[in-house]
């Protein structure tokens, strides 16, 4: 399939009442189709399977929210070198500007498990980024793969290190630390 059709795909699959909840619940500059997550990660792994990874890694220019979304479910999910990968990431979530990008795609990023040496570096980069929601990215993937690290307190401190006035920061960050109390 082409880009086209994915995006067809999107448009087709939109739900009205998560359409208007998301809207309510995420301010973002790109349209909201209304798409269900679970649809979405469904599609990404159909297009994993299918070997059509780069007909969406290809693009990067997004007019609606899902298709960040799901551009982020198939790089989270495809093979591919680490740093390759890394390399990604750092210009995909450049176009983040909400929390639920930031969250959706972090949960996601598995590879992270594996890979803690190499992500620590790219999250040290996000923390002292300029952009909020790349700093939130550092934050939530501390919070979602390191938390359970002998050296809890250097993580906690990395994650002290992001202090900033944003909202969307401070949230992260106290989600962070709620989690580390419950480990």
């Amino acid at each position: 399939m082409e880009y086209k059709d994915y995006l067809v795909l999107l448009e087709n699959s939109l739900d009205q009442k998560t359409s208007v909840f998301n809207k309510k619940l995420i301010s973002t500059n790109y349209k909201i189709l209304g798409t269900k997550l679970p649809y979405l990660r469904a599609v990404a792994r159909d297009i994993i399977k299918k070997g059509d990874a780069d007909v969406i890694l290809n693009n990067n220019k997004f007019t609606y929210y899902e298709e960040i979304l799901l551009y982020g479910f198939v790089l989270a999910g495809v093979k591919m070198d680490e740093d390759e990968r890394i390399k990604i990431i750092d210009e995909y979530v450049d176009c983040f500007d909400n929390w639920s990008n930031v969250d959706s795609f972090c949960s996601s990023l598995k590879s992270v498990k594996n890979n803690k040496a190499l992500y620590l570096n790219f999250i040290k980069k996000c923390i002292i980024d300029e952009n909020d929601f790349k700093v939130r990215v550092g934050v939530v993937l501390l919070m979602d793969y390191y938390l359970k690290e002998p050296n809890l307190h250097e993580i906690l401190a990395l994650a002290l290190s992001a202090q900033k006035e944003s909202y969307y920061i401070q949230m992260a960050l106290a989600w962070m630390f709620a989690t580390s109390f419950a480990f």
